[in-house]
């Protein structure tokens, strides 16, 4: 190590603070400083003191420099540029102050560290004014340099965030007003007297396209939501992929027709008759990729493929690839497609509809069912091939309860033999929407089943007691006290007529919490006719 009398008294000129120090605070200062100092002395700029930082930042030993030309002890400082700098300060007597320097030192272990200095050069001269040596200081700013990084990272992303969040308002604003206005319109075009059965029907027919157009859009922003959240339940049934392309198929056959496009199914060989997965979900993203392919094919085909293949993993994957003849995706622009907001380009709103939601959300499926959705190859105007995995898991499959079962086998033949399928069957309908009770009363009246209703869970939970019915409808979400209350209540007292739930909320995890408190069975509004009454049939009638 240096001694004090080893320090030249000419670097006391480096900074005011020095300065103003005597040669024992200031050879202190040296010494334990939070930052690299060495005195460098001559052209050549040999080493003549080195305190402990710089030692330490440059991973060497102070023997190792004392008395050796930077160059030689250090030749890395060499390679990254700093000598022009040196040799200015000590010639012409520029002091240098350099920010953010890229720096890269080499450890004994041969391992590179890398980081980022401020580098401070100031010349100091001896007693007759002559220049013979320099000061020179490094500061360690890696840590500023990539928090600011960070920062600038962050604020970009926070920035396109925002950017896609407007973007997404505005589009989503647009989404929900068309198919709303054509509802207000169309509702308020019945009110009509002179319009004749078919534009009545026709009209009819517009509020329901339109109603269930906003009932998809909604679902896929609940969907999403709940896949960010983390909070997605997937429940594993028997799947049968070559029945759930068929029914899209024939779900999706009318709306090609339209557009003269040859809509078809090649099942391959390879395909299983059944795997465990999440029927629901696989359906989603089929159904999903489908709909964007002949959205956006003018003329041509649409074909839906189904195979197994291998994972790199391998393991099987079952697999549908979806083939369109369409408009194709611009190149560079496959995964902004799973971005969620975005679509292939800016134009793609406005020509053709849509969320940007549904790609984001097929993929964030796919990948919660254990595979993936890809463009699997896409050329500009000729089409677009688009691959969809899922893993079969066997062993998380779920078991259908047996209720469940029967219920389904008896509304099949019900629905076929016509009548009154409710007839005499006495129902109690607790929902605290009025427009909701009147819904219900149209659709089961006509069934046959005789109704009574109750606007709220304590008055429902009254009515089931001291009455005598067949089945309760109950709301969940309703005010003085809500349906689980009411329909623990109910068990507690020993209930045990049916109790179906029926509710805006279509999650599965509330699907389990009402069954979990007592609950029958669970139906999720908008109301289906035919699923409401046959439901009811289902557990009236065993």
């Amino acid at each position: 190590m240096a001694t004090q009398s080893e320090f030249p008294n000419s670097a006391q000129r480096f900074g005011n603070k020095i300065l103003k120090m005597d040669p024992t605070q200031s050879y202190a200062f040296f010494m334990e400083a939070p930052v690299a100092i060495c005195v460098l002395e001559g052209p050549d700029h040999i080493f003549r003191l080195a305190n402990p930082y710089y030692v330490d930042l440059f991973c060497t030993q102070e023997t190792d420099l004392i008395g050796k030309p930077i160059f030689e002890a250090l030749p890395e400082i060499l390679a990254q540029g700093f000598k022009p700098f040196l040799d200015e300060a000590y010639l012409n007597g520029k002091p240098f102050d350099g920010k953010e320097f890229p720096m890269e030192i080499y450890r004994p272990d041969g391992l590179i560290k890398k980081l980022f200095v401020d580098f401070v050069c100031q010349p100091y001269k001896n007693n007759d004014g002559k220049i013979v040596g320099l000061v020179s200081i490094i500061t360690d700013v890696t840590e500023k340099v990539v928090a600011i990084a960070k920062y600038r990272r962050a604020k970009e992303e926070a920035e396109r965030a925002n950017e896609l969040k407007s973007a997404f308002l505005a589009n989503m604003s647009h989404e929900i007003r068309t198919p709303l206005s054509a509802m207000i319109g169309f509702a308020d075009l019945l009110r009509e007297e002179n319009l004749t059965s078919e534009e009545r029907k026709s009209c009819v027919d517009v509020l329901i396209k339109n109603g269930q157009q906003l009932s998809f859009i909604i679902n896929d922003i609940l969907d999403l939501s709940k896949v960010e959240a983390g909070h997605l339940r997937l429940e594993y049934l028997t799947t049968k992929p070559k029945q759930i392309a068929e029914d899209i198929v024939s779900l999706f056959q009318v709306k090609a027709r339209e557009k003269n496009l040859n809509l078809t199914f090649i099942p391959d060989k390879s395909t299983p008759e059944e795997v465990s997965s999440d029927p629901v979900r696989v359906r989603q993203v089929l159904t999903n990729l489908v709909s964007n392919a002949i959205k956006f094919t003018e003329n041509g085909s649409v074909t839906i493929q189904s195979m197994t293949i291998k994972h790199s993993s391998g393991r099987d994957l079952i697999a549908f690839e979806v083939t369109d003849t369409g408009m194709g995706i611009p190149l560079g622009a496959e995964e902004k497609l799973f971005e969620m907001f975005v679509q292939g380009d800016t134009s793609t709103t406005r020509r053709f509809g849509g969320t940007g939601l549904g790609l984001a959300l097929s993929r964030k499926l796919a990948n919660a069912l254990g595979g993936n959705v890809i463009v699997k190859s896409s050329i500009p105007n000729l089409g677009s091939t688009f691959l969809f995995t899922f893993d079969d898991c066997p062993e998380r499959r779920e078991v259908p309860g047996e209720v469940a079962e029967k219920k389904k086998d008896f509304t099949i033949s019900a629905l076929t033999d016509g009548g009154l399928l409710l007839k005499n069957v006495k129902v109690l309908v607790v929902d605290d929407a009025p427009d909701n009770q009147l819904l219900i009363w149209h659709f089961l009246t006509k069934a046959g089943a005789q109704l009574e209703s109750a606007e709220n869970g304590l008055d429902g939970f009254e009515k089931a007691i001291n009455g005598n019915y067949d089945l309760v409808l109950m709301d969940v979400q309703m005010p003085l006290m809500d349906g689980y209350t009411a329909t623990q209540k109910l068990r507690d007292h020993g209930y045990k007529k049916p109790i179906i739930a029926l509710t805006a909320h279509a999650m599965s995890e509330v699907r389990k919490k009402c069954l979990a408190v007592g609950y029958t069975d669970h139906l999720t509004k908008p109301i289906n006719p035919k699923e409401l009454i046959s439901c009811i049939a289902g557990h009236a009638y065993h």
